[in-house]
């Protein structure tokens, strides 16, 4: 059997996400999370139509763009207090590094997060090994 190559990241990479015209936005690396997730705001569902901004004001980055999906579901995940949670859900392109690809992503409210972007498993594996020495500088190591 062929095995692939894996790119190495760190445990914080600057990430773009080209379908929202969006560039070096912190993402944090969790191994630990099954899905990723982004920060999202104004979101709304109506007539088959997801509508959202991702990001905020405030964050480097943030271009307060209204987009819209109609693609997308809903799904229940359990943070990490083991509460749950029904999130949208829906296909963004992401750029980590040279390589871009599409990827499922939960829209969440990350304000009080330090990272606006979580990067989980699902998108990791069979891509990425994480070496926490690599990567951009920490934004700041309280959020686990």
């Amino acid at each position: 059997m062929e095995r692939k190559l894996k790119s190495i990241i760190g445990r914080a990479e600057l990430v773009a996400l080209p379908d929202a015209n969006l560039e070096a936005i912190n993402a944090k690396i969790d191994t630990g999370a099954h899905r990723s997730s982004i920060d999202a705001s104004f979101i709304e569902e109506k007539d088959g139509v997801l509508s959202f901004k991702l990001l905020r004001e405030g964050v480097p980055g943030y271009n307060g763009q209204l987009m819209t999906a109609e693609k997308f579901r809903k799904v229940v995940i359990h943070n990490s207090f083991g509460e749950e949670q029904e999130r949208y859900e829906l296909k963004l392109r992401i750029k980590i590094g040279s390589r871009t690809f599409k990827t499922g992503f939960t829209l969440a409210d990350r304000s009080k997060k330090i990272y606006p972007i979580l990067i989980g498993r699902k998108l990791l594996k069979d891509r990425y090994i994480v070496d926490v020495a690599e990567g951009v500088p920490h934004v700041d190591d309280k959020e686990s």
